[in-house]
């Protein structure tokens, strides 16, 4: 499996686990203020949840507001993140607008890495990693389910076919209620041939041990804000990853 870079931190299955920090508000001033607080608790990478700022289709505005960011955060690298509402985010704009944001997120040399979601259309995903590969930018394709584990099988199908999209790293997340259900994603790196670095996260309580146990070669960590269910603080997850 390789390792990719992001930023100057890299990702892979011989390098310690790294600590992201997602930072998320609705104007200036809130994603500000947790950036500060990610640089303060010297986070590896900082993930923007750009889904929770109001008119984040205003490309102008946020172009602006990343040159802050990079400034703030002093050398940690930037991962941006356009969340869907069916992927427990807040973006309401359609794919094509969708699309046009993270083309212009891909642009940007001040963004480390972007996020791109596998249920995004077959084009316009293709597309955008495509872009990504040719600006050099560390693509993150994503997979969320807040609503069942499948089965095992399943589960690698997907990676299977989230693989072949080629990105350079790949993150899968699953709502998990019951211990069966942890016991399962733990046995996904022995059943799928690993070839992208793979951030694999069991979300909910029950599924916190995936954020420590190495299931992945990232995990986040909250420092102010959660953005997902069973986020734990960047201080815990340093504890129990001593």
């Amino acid at each position: 499996m390789k390792t990719v870079q992001i930023g100057e931190v890299l990702l892979g299955e011989q390098e310690p686990l790294k600590i992201c920090v997602p930072i998320a508000g609705k104007d200036a001033r809130e994603v500000f203020l947790e950036a500060y607080a990610a640089a303060d608790e010297a986070a590896d990478v900082v993930e923007w949840r750009l889904d929770y700022l109001e008119d984040c289709d205003n490309q102008k505005m946020v172009s602006e507001m990343i040159k802050e960011l990079v400034l703030i955060l002093k050398g940690i690298p930037l991962l941006v993140t356009v969340r869907t509402e069916a992927e427990g985010g807040n973006y309401q704009g359609d794919w094509q607008a969708y699309h046009m944001l993270v083309d212009l997120l891909i642009t940007l040399d001040e963004v480390d890495a972007v996020d791109i979601q596998m249920s995004c259309p077959t084009d316009y995903r293709q597309a955008l990693l495509k872009k990504a590969k040719l600006q050099g930018k560390p693509s993150v394709l994503s997979y969320h389910d807040f609503y069942g584990m499948p089965t095992l099988p399943d589960i690698t199908n997907k990676l299977d076919e989230m693989s072949y999209c080629q990105p350079d790293l790949i993150k899968m997340a699953y709502k998990v209620t019951e211990e069966t259900e942890l016991l399962r994603l733990s046995l996904v790196k022995e059943q799928w041939n690993v070839i992208q670095p793979l951030i694999l996260i069991g979300m909910g309580e029950v599924g916190q041990p995936t954020r420590t146990n190495k299931q992945g070669v990232l995990t986040f960590a909250t420092v102010r804000s959660a953005t997902a269910p069973g986020q734990l603080t960047i201080s815990e997850v340093r504890r129990l990853t001593k």
